[in-house]
């Protein structure tokens, strides 16, 4: 019987909430809370509210400038925040929809699979476990993943690991 290690949740909550992505509202510039919605800059035209390629207005943002999301908001780990799909400058990004920020469903943690970068590192495509956003929610209490210890990853390395579908903590 596979022997589970308890995750202690807090740590979890903390590592989270101080991690480089957590501080999404910062990085993507804050301008406005309203209950359980944020307004930032859009990511795509970094808030001028024109197409740098087209030059008329933004898709992402209607031409705003800004883009009203619902809480918690983390910086879409795809794009890295920029609206574009990486590699392919002329393309909005797929997980965001050039908005450069995504909602996310509380607790979460770091997906253990792509290491929080939303992508697949052998296809650059959005990473399969957490969909492209960096995070992967979860349900407490957490152990280690005993199929892959921790890491996410199948023995093919390529692919997600089956038992914790790259989380790696899997409900106890």
């Amino acid at each position: 019987m596979p022997r589970f290690e308890a995750v202690d949740m807090e740590a979890v909550k903390k590592s989270v909430q101080t991690g480089p992505d957590a501080r999404a509202s910062l990085e993507v510039g804050l301008v406005e809370k309203a209950g359980d919605r944020v307004t930032v800059r859009c990511g795509a035209c970094q808030g001028t509210g024109a197409d740098r390629h087209t030059r008329g207005h933004c898709r992402a943002c209607g031409g705003k400038g800004l883009v009203t999301i619902r809480e918690p908001a983390l910086r879409c780990a795809y794009c890295r925040g920029s609206g574009w799909q990486p590699h392919k400058e002329r393309l909005g990004c797929s997980i965001c929809g050039g908005k450069g920020v995504v909602t996310v469903k509380e607790p979460f943690v770091q997906c253990a699979f792509c290491q929080g970068q939303g992508m697949a590192v052998s296809t650059k495509l959005p990473c399969y476990a957490c969909q492209g956003k960096g995070v992967v929610a979860v349900k407490e209490p957490l152990a280690t993943c005993p199929s892959c210890q921790g890491t996410g990853k199948s023995n093919d390395a390529r692919l997600p690991c089956h038992a914790c579908k790259g989380k790696g903590v899997v409900t106890i």
